[in-house]
């Protein structure tokens, strides 16, 4: 921890040439927060993008950041409510269910981008046999093209 709040790092960002900070695990409210001060002070502020919590299953393996959704029928609210936020993508933990990855795939698109997300530091891809079958999911329902 720096000892300092996400406004007070703004600056730095476009100091060093970056002008557009896309939030990749950080409470919605934060989020939100910052991204109010960074549009209300555009000339020492980068474009905040937010992004979903973790999408996981329950339950949350990160309770401060994850959302558990266990059935793809839980999806379209949530997705729902990620719009309300104007989040911008949507993060797919590596212990969300297969039927509900899809389903996020499927309602998300009208987002600008959506992502899968694994724990790189927390799974083996090529020992751990659950990160496995996550590996050989994303690689079945992601288009080739991209």
């Amino acid at each position: 921890q720096a000892g300092m709040t996400g406004d007070e790092i703004l600056p730095y960002f476009l100091a060093n040439g970056v002008t557009s900070v896309r939030s990749t695990g950080d409470n919605l409210i934060g989020q939100r927060f910052i991204q109010r001060f960074s549009r209300a002070h555009p000339e020492i502020s980068p474009r905040i993008f937010l992004c979903s919590p973790l999408i996981g299953d329950a339950p949350p393996f990160h309770q401060d950041i994850g959302w558990s959704l266990t059935k793809p029928e839980q999806v379209t609210d949530f997705v729902a409510h990620m719009i309300i936020w104007e989040v911008t993508s949507l993060k797919i933990y590596s212990n969300c269910r297969p039927e509900v990855a899809r389903r996020v795939i499927e309602e998300g698109p009208f987002l600008l981008q959506v992502r899968i997300e694994f724990a790189a530091a927390l799974i083996d891809l090529d020992r751990d046999s659950e990160a496995q079958v996550h590996k050989g999911f994303v690689q079945d329902i992601l288009p080739t093209d991209t």
